[in-house]
């Protein structure tokens, strides 16, 4: 063999080493992409929520004097999505379906109120809009463990280490 062909053969396999690896790094930022996507729908409906939190603090406070209590978990749970980054305290975004239901519970305490149309409509906005929440985490949790699925090839694993790129955590952990 001659000195020529052995040069642009080690060329070659530098390059489709190159290429190969190029391959795999494409497929993990494709996915962290992903997962970044679904997240972002994620704080889209939970900035929704928020401005649905403010309008019931609104209406509770024009409508009732002895629901203070209630104003204040409510004034927190909005604090907890806005002033906190949610993807560091998920288990505190699950409690505020407590908070819903309690709202969703007022009706008990006081049977006028199904016969309030703003409350009525309070109501149902929360409750499409905590679907919309549930089911963007539940998108957002599938594109997280096919990103962590990765780990477990050592190509991926390796490329992830070396591109330092970020660990993301699962809502329903």
């Amino acid at each position: 063999m001659d000195g020529y062909v052995i040069i642009v053969m080690i060329f070659g396999i530098l390059i489709l080493g190159i290429l190969v690896l190029l391959y795999f790094y494409n497929q993990v930022v494709n996915e962290r992409e992903r997962v970044k996507i679904q997240y972002s729908n994620v704080f889209e409906y939970l900035k929704e929520e928020g401005k649905l939190i403010l309008e019931i603090i609104t209406f509770l406070e024009k409508s009732f004097q002895n629901e203070e209590d209630y104003i204040l978990s409510l004034k927190r749970s909005y604090e907890e999505i806005f002033k906190n980054h949610p993807e560091e305290g998920f288990s505190k975004i699950r409690g505020l379906s407590n908070i819903f239901s309690d709202f969703a519970r007022l009706e008990s305490v006081y049977p006028s109120l199904k016969k309030n149309q703003e409350y009525l409509d309070l109501r149902e906005k929360l409750e499409v809009n905590w679907n919309r929440v549930e089911y963007a985490f539940s998108s957002y949790d599938k594109e997280v463990g096919r990103y962590l699925e990765m780990d477990s090839s050592k190509i991926y694993f390796f490329i992830k280490k070396i591109g330092r790129f970020p660990k993301f955590v699962c809502y329903y952990q």
